[in-house]
């Protein structure tokens, strides 16, 4: 998990540089200890790739590593439950999302990009009722042009967008609205349980072998679990998780423990192996319906022993 995943996480606001697009400002966490006035003004400058920083404030400054572990230990030693209860009564700001200029719904394979998103959709798995359910389309134009656009419905209510490249030659490949994150693939009839994933295509694929153990598939849209996320999955009593076979991964089941209510319960599904050969693995899109469903089943509780091995694993692989 980097830093910016982080302060979404913990929902810390910060503000991106005028024109560096590396260089973020946020409230400086140390200005108190330094003797200073608590630091209300975004002085703190963060270079998100270097860690070189610097307190406009306090004077504070690091670089590198340093920086980052500094800054992860503030957000870390922050009282969660007293920020999960002031973000509950705390005002947010609502961003409208509008399907983007020119979406077509990819069911509709008009012309010769219809029929390549068509293909490149179905070459992953995903079924013609999956398009339909999910509005999945594409758009020729704008921000999402040669994207296959995901809209993410909550309650029937637009909250957000996905696009993904299907030219093969743009950077970044993903692109998302700006706004804050809902969960994709949110159900209007909750089952038993529900499995959080990492991307949409691990959220759909997984989609039908899940539900022969009444277990629904939400996509995260990253590796971190979001306060604002949570009334979503109110309906829940258990939460599995399966994140990505790496680092970052396995830092978001930290993150989602420290956020999921102490009621819920929590299951992981670890990579084969991982006690074993490190995280290697296939992700859950790459995996047979069995398998998903075999996995699923086998999926640990989040205790503190498991918690201890996961950061030993984080330690040896640390790079």
């Amino acid at each position: 998990m980097d830093l910016i995943e982080a302060l979404e996480a913990a929902e810390i606001e910060y503000k991106p540089h005028a024109s560096a697009e590396d260089e973020i400002y946020l409230c400086c966490p140390f200005c108190v200890e330094k003797g200073e006035s608590p630091d209300e003004r975004f002085r703190l400058g963060v270079n998100t790739v270097t860690g070189r920083a610097h307190c406009f404030n306090c004077e504070w400054s690091g670089g590198g590593d340093y920086t980052f572990s500094k800054l992860t230990q503030a957000l870390e030693t922050g009282d969660i439950e007293a920020q999960q209860e002031n973000r509950k009564h705390r005002k947010r700001k609502s961003t409208q999302v509008e399907l983007p200029e020119g979406f077509t719904e990819v069911l509709d394979r008009e012309g010769h990009w219809g029929k390549i998103a068509y293909r490149y959709l179905t070459g992953r798995g995903i079924t013609e009722k999956q398009m339909e359910d999910n509005t999945i389309g594409y758009t020729l134009v704008g921000d999402f042009h040669h994207r296959i656009v995901f809209p993410v419905y909550v309650r029937k209510k637009l909250r957000g967008l996905v696009g993904r490249d299907m030219t093969g030659d743009q950077k970044p490949k993903y692109r998302n609205s700006v706004g804050d994150k809902a969960l994709y693939n949110v159900q209007r009839h909750p089952r038993k349980a529900v499995c959080l994933f990492e991307g949409i295509f691990d959220t759909l694929l997984a989609e039908r072998p899940a539900k022969k153990l009444d277990i629904d598939t939400n996509g995260l849209l990253g590796h971190t679990l979001q306060f604002h996320q949570l009334d979503l999955l109110e309906p829940y009593k258990t939460i599995y998780t399966w994140l990505d076979p790496d680092k970052a991964g396995i830092a978001g089941y930290f993150n989602i423990r420290r956020i999921l209510p102490k009621d819920k319960v929590m299951r992981v599904v670890l990579p084969r192996g991982f006690f074993h050969d490190g995280a290697s693995d296939k992700e859950p899109s790459e995996l047979p319906p069995e398998s998903i469903t075999k996995r699923l089943a086998n999926a640990l509780v989040f205790t503190p022993e498991l918690e201890l091995k996961l950061k030993a694993w984080g330690a040896f692989n640390d790079e």
